[in-house]
């Protein structure tokens, strides 16, 4: 077994990680997918986590067991500007080394690689790839969700779609109207103008609350989700629509242009789940003024999680026999 790693009480002695350390460079979304993947990790592992920047990243000897820090015995990092961290300090510390994304370096370098399958890597025993980005909710406890109750959720400015205010407008209009029976809370986000939310509000609309994303109530996306029956998102954000799939929401996508002729990676994703039924364009909804209910189930973060500590378990299952064979 490994310094910082501990053996389970399991038949197949399976090796968990007694600490992880999470690198995040701050952003956001990145933030958001070490969190997802770090409850699940705490949950099923029981390990200690802990936080930290790439700047801040310091040796820490699995010798001394009263240090202000433990050793690591697995690292997680998200964001470009943490790979060549994480590649130094796993070395320093062995410690079994995982990326949240398409690595700026190469595979090999690391232990695990866990990515969107829109990034383009094959899977293989070092990659998984997921059905979006991970999050950090949860598929609802209820099956038969509030029917009185739904979300709106609002992306912004991007290089994959133009942004229409007054379309935006004239459709959540449009729902609110067909739709009066529901209670319907729109939750902006950092890319969304200001314009957007100023234009809604000015519609009075008696079924709609604002959700500002920097208020308090704008930061509880994920219980919302949890307790709503409906969601809309605007296409651009991919980590929304994943968000409301995750929680089983019934899901329909509002309609923006794309912003080139040729699909890149991320409308072509939007695309595929639209395709598949996964979600329900707004052209579709209009037909018949219905949303097909939600038949995809998943939890990727929880998916993630358990093949990361499998793979933690063979890898330093495979370091203890050549250490053996060493001796």
């Amino acid at each position: 077994m490994t310094p910082t790693g501990r053996q389970t009480d399991t038949h197949d002695d399976h090796i968990m990680p007694s600490c992880i350390w999470l690198i995040s460079d701050g952003r956001p979304g990145h933030q958001t997918q070490l969190e997802g993947l770090a409850q699940r990790l705490e949950h099923l592992s029981e390990a200690e986590i802990v936080w930290t920047r790439p700047d801040k990243l310091r040796f820490v000897s699995p010798d001394k067991p009263n240090a202000a820090q433990s050793a690591p015995a697995m690292m997680i990092a998200a964001g470009h500007s943490t790979h060549r961290a994480l590649y130094y300090w796993s070395r320093r510390h062995n410690a079994f080394s995982v990326v949240l994304m398409k690595p700026s370096l190469p595979l090999r370098l690391f232990d695990a690689v866990i990515c969107p399958a829109h990034d383009g890597l094959k899977s293989s025993e070092r990659v998984l790839n997921t059905q979006g980005v991970i999050n950090k909710v949860l598929p609802s406890p209820k099956p038969d969700k509030h029917s009185n109750r739904g979300c709106i959720l609002l992306g912004g400015i991007s290089k994959h779609y133009h942004w229409d205010d007054p379309g935006i407008v004239r459709q959540i209009r449009e729902i609110c109207t067909a739709m009066p029976e529901t209670h319907w809370q729109v939750f902006d986000s950092p890319r969304t103008p200001s314009s957007t939310m100023q234009q809604l509000q000015a519609t009075k609309l008696p079924n709609i609350r604002l959700c500002g994303y920097q208020s308090e109530q704008g930061r509880s996306i994920a219980q919302a989700l949890q307790t709503s029956r409906y969601c809309w998102v605007t296409p651009d954000s991919v980590s929304m629509i994943y968000e409301a799939l995750t929680a089983s929401c019934t899901t329909a996508l509002l309609e923006l242009e794309p912003a080139s002729g040729r699909p890149g990676r991320v409308v072509r994703g939007v695309q595929n789940l639209l395709a598949q039924r996964h979600v329900c364009s707004w052209a579709q909804w209009r037909q018949n003024k219905t949303i097909p209910s939600n038949t995809l189930r998943l939890w990727e973060a929880d998916r993630a999680a358990l093949w990361l500590l499998d793979r933690f378990n063979q890898h330093s299952k495979a370091k203890l026999k050549r250490r053996t064979r060493r001796q």
